[in-house]
């Protein structure tokens, strides 16, 4: 049995249930009617494609859901049983189903089948509806791609001819590829009368290939051309590098353009990368790079967290004084793009997320076994956990609730950006707008495909949702974003002119994390260090830039950093990265593989005595303890709590411990002590 017709549904019902559908589809009814003048009325209603798609809006959500159920099915019709299917549908009981199948035939929507529990959608109507969609779907392709734009001005030739129609959207695809080639579109731009080109370059440049038609006449007035939009359409189109027509997107929402100059996306995609090559990169006059700042930050406020007493407030939020406190021990982070007020919080709530620190019942942070060693791991293993950290910090920002934008749009648009940056070489520049502009054309041509319609039914449906967001909204709110958190994150770096920013490019951390082929290097070579005698460490970069500077951060206390990075090393920085699990020997090993000569000697002696007030104390594996100072062992033996682990004092350096004392609780308790023991393997490694 093939769809059935209303014709053919109408047969059990009567004259007044024809009536009463007629008068829900708008239709008039003077009561006098036959039963087959009824029946024309109605299909005459349902196959108006624009009052089909208005009333199906209308419906409510689960009335709505209902009836997809039944366009779903190749028939177009369910079995009551079917529908009781709770992995399909939302209805609880055969009662819901029943009341929810006869409120959508007094809609009109449905029939039932005479002498069955079986109801069907009129193939009449669900075939108005579905086309109805995919001339909808068909348009937003059609302007925006030029795939899109080939498919449907080749199937509506199809359709005059359906024998041909294969054969046509075949020839569709195979033209698809010789218009993409670089220098057939290069051709064709150069084609372009200049009135056309001018608006076409204006188009591209600021408004990333869409623009609304009512900016044409300010181009024409600044430009002084003379051009209209029958030209440019009919220019752009015989050219197929675009078109001139609605965007009907408040479905999606997003503001829609009544008409809109398109440049399709494969063509804006093609002519934008190659847009810095043809008119130069942009001037930049300074270059802000944040590099790993924020990821040491965490490492401070892990610190702060183990060290001091961090408050929450009953919502969970940080307390001020403990925001103040902590921030004052910050990296800076230049440009102003991200506060330390706003970092207390993103670092706050990544460490929650990422479970390196607890809520406790008194209301304050403590750390939790993940981030007790999340800052204790070897220095070796600092870099590897550095990039780990700046990825996960990533993750969460793509998802972060922004103040600006709608948050669905700008999560995937957000996705799609970081994807493109992928392509980008680290030392090229580009308009600041490149990449939002490029995000946003590409997510405009998978609105379909991610469901976006979907998502926003339901608010359609409350009937007071206006969409408030333009399409060059949409790109402003993902290149704030891109300041606001790409760029504190260090994947990213910003170029300014008259100290705004006009530029950004990738940082070779960004192409690290990102996983693109253009990580740059500088040529294989690694960072080397040159350390003075009055503590000031100079770090020339290498390949591993980002490794060493995290490193560094750890002990040092940053002054600045441009070609050349700034540390100095004192004892309250040493004494910290102490007590974050690194030790003395290690600290001296990184600075020594890196220095270009050997380390001042009044440099290796300050760091000995910062170490022995910190209460370093080296194990070895036969349990022997040593310390360079008898007065550090003196006060070791002083503490009942270690000195009951002694077995006997060897020497006035050193002491051997008891076989039965446990090493691991050992250290923990002599760290509360204020003592640091360094365990060393028998090679003297730690």
């Amino acid at each position: 049995m093939g769809n059935l017709t209303l014709r053919t549904l109408v047969r059990g019902h009567t004259e007044r249930d024809l009536r009463s559908a007629l008068e829900r589809w708008g239709g008039a009814s003077d009561g006098n009617e036959r039963r087959a003048h009824l029946v024309r009325l109605l299909l005459t209603r349902m196959m108006d494609g624009e009052l089909v798609q208005r009333r199906v809006k209308e419906l409510p959500e689960k009335l709505a859901d209902l009836l997809e159920r039944f366009l779903a099915e190749q028939q177009h019709r369910r079995d009551v049983r079917d529908l009781l299917d709770l992995s399909q549908t939302a209805f609880r009981s055969r009662f819901e189903v029943e009341a929810s199948l006869v409120a959508l035939m007094r809609e009109g929507f449905l029939f039932r089948i005479e002498g069955q529990e079986t109801w069907a959608v009129p193939a009449e109507l669900a075939q108005s509806l579905l086309e109805q969609r995919r001339r909808l779907e068909a348009e937003l392709k059609g302007t925006l791609s030029l795939k899109g734009f080939l498919q449907e001005r080749y199937y509506r030739r199809a359709e005059q001819d359906p024998d041909g129609r294969e054969k046509a959207l075949d020839h569709a695809r195979r033209i698809y590829k010789i218009y993409l080639l670089d220098g057939s579109i290069r051709t064709r731009v150069r084609g372009l009368p200049s009135p056309v080109r001018a608006v076409f370059d204006r188009a591209l440049a600021v408004h990333g290939g869409i623009m609304p038609a009512s900016e044409l006449p300010r181009i024409v007035d600044d430009l002084e051309l003379e051009v209209d939009l029958d030209l440019v359409r009919k220019c752009l189109e015989d050219a197929m590098l675009g078109t001139v027509a609605p965007l009907r997107l408040e479905r999606f929402g997003v503001q829609p353009i009544e008409k809109a100059i398109v440049v399709f996306y494969e063509i804006a995609l093609a002519c934008l990368q190659g847009y810095s090559a043809e008119h130069g990169p942009p001037r930049v006059d300074e270059t802000l790079a944040s590099g790993v700042d924020l990821v040491g930050n965490v490492g401070r406020f892990l610190r702060e967290v183990g060290s001091t007493r961090v408050q929450f407030t009953v919502d969970g939020l940080l307390y001020k004084a403990s925001s103040k406190r902590i921030t004052k021990s910050f990296l800076s982070i230049p440009g102003g793009y991200m506060p330390p007020d706003t970092q207390a919080r993103f670092v706050y709530q990544f460490c929650l997320s990422r479970r390196l620190v607890e809520r406790s019942g008194e209301r304050a942070l403590k750390l939790s076994p993940a981030g007790m060693d999340s800052e204790s791991q070897t220095v070796e293993h600092g870099a590897h956990r550095g990039r780990e950290s700046a990825h996960a910090r990533a993750d969460r920002a793509v998802e972060e609730r922004a103040a600006q934008g709608e948050h669905f749009h700008q999560v995937r648009l957000r996705r799609i950006l970081l994807r493109l940056l992928r392509r980008l070489q680290p030392d090229e520049w580009h308009e600041s707008l490149f990449v939002p502009f490029l995000a946003r054309n590409g997510y405009l041509g998978k609105l379909e495909e991610l469901h976006v319609e979907e998502y926003f039914a339901s608010r359609f449906k409350s009937g007071d949702y206006v969409p408030t967001e333009s399409l060059h909204q949409l790109c402003l709110h993902l290149a704030d974003w891109v300041k606001r958190r790409l760029y504190p994150l260090g994947l990213v770096e910003l170029g300014l002119r008259d100290g705004r920013p006009v530029a950004l490019r990738i940082a070779r951390l960004g192409a690290e994390l990102l996983g693109g082929e253009a990580a740059g290097d500088v040529g294989g070579s690694r960072s080397t260090a040159v350390v003075n005698p009055d503590f000031e460490v100079l770090l020339f970069p290498g390949d591993d830039e980002h490794e060493v500077v995290h490193s560094f951060d750890r002990f040092c206390e940053r002054q600045k950093s441009d070609h050349v990075h700034h540390f100095r090393l004192t004892k309250d920085t040493v004494h910290a990265a102490l007590q974050d699990g690194m030790t003395l020997a290690q600290i001296v090993q990184e600075l020594t593989d890196r220095s270009r000569v050997g380390l001042p000697q009044n440099v290796v002696y300050s760091l000995e005595d910062w170490g022995d007030q910190a209460g370093v104390l080296v194990l070895d594996p036969r349990r022997t303890l040593r310390a360079r100072r008898p007065e550090l062992i003196e006060r070791f033996l002083a503490q009942p709590a270690l000195g009951k682990g002694v077995a006997e004092r060897v020497c006035p350096l050193s002491v051997r411990l008891r076989r039965t004392v446990d090493l691991d609780r050992l250290q923990d308790v002599a760290r509360d002590l204020g003592f640091l023991i360094e365990r060393r393997d028998a090679s003297g490694d730690e």
